[in-house]
């Protein structure tokens, strides 16, 4: 006798949250002893428009849809940025205690950005950020691999009181996602 368990989202965190962010995506999940949902048509649309998720059966396979969450952005994206959040977080609080001062120069702005930078590319590296391959792609790649760009300011450029306050400010970067294909449209076109 077969057990179906009555809380599939229960399944699906313990399925995925294990896994490193970056590495995968939510869709396309087939959850150990979760059958498909019995939803209407009508009540399957509701659900999705509302960003809900359900478990539908395609091909004779029961699997998650879409992999959104409520606020309307995918699991995976939210992962990533809360795992670059927290590495970021992690790296700067490392880089303050095991040091005895980070100077309030340039070289100490190029300790602080080396964190980022370091970070950047283990999200690179995870599968967070996007692959530059083309030359459209390597002009928004500072490492010539990944697709970020990080930007800080020189001591010169800092006011003077958030010098004498001690807090280097103006330093930001950008990435773009690595994301997922989740559907995939082909033609084809058949000759004699």
């Amino acid at each position: 006798v077969t057990t179906f368990y009555t809380y599939p989202e229960c399944a699906w965190a313990g399925q995925n949250l294990p896994k490193d962010p970056g590495s995968i995506t939510w869709k396309w999940k087939s959850l150990n002893n979760q059958i498909a949902s019995e939803f209407t048509s009508s009540q399957l649309m509701t659900i999705r428009n509302n960003q809900g998720q359900t478990i539908t059966e395609i091909g004779g396979v029961a699997v998650v849809n879409e992999g959104i969450t409520t606020i309307g952005e995918y699991i995976d994206v939210i992962r990533g940025q809360d795992w670059v959040k927290a590495r970021i977080e992690e790296g700067l609080y490392q880089l303050f205690i095991s040091n005895d001062k980070i100077p309030m120069d340039n070289t100490g702005i190029a300790q602080v950005e080396g964190v980022v930078r370091s970070v950047l590319k283990q999200a690179g590296n995870m599968g967070i950020i996007a692959r530059a391959t083309t030359d459209a792609e390597l002009a928004n790649s500072d490492d010539k691999e990944f697709m970020y760009k990080v930007s800080v300011p020189r001591r010169e450029d800092l006011s003077t009181a958030d010098r004498a306050a001690r807090r280097l400010t103006g330093v930001s970067f950008v990435y773009w996602l690595a994301g997922a294909i989740h559907e995939a449209q082909v033609q084809g076109k058949i000759t004699v």
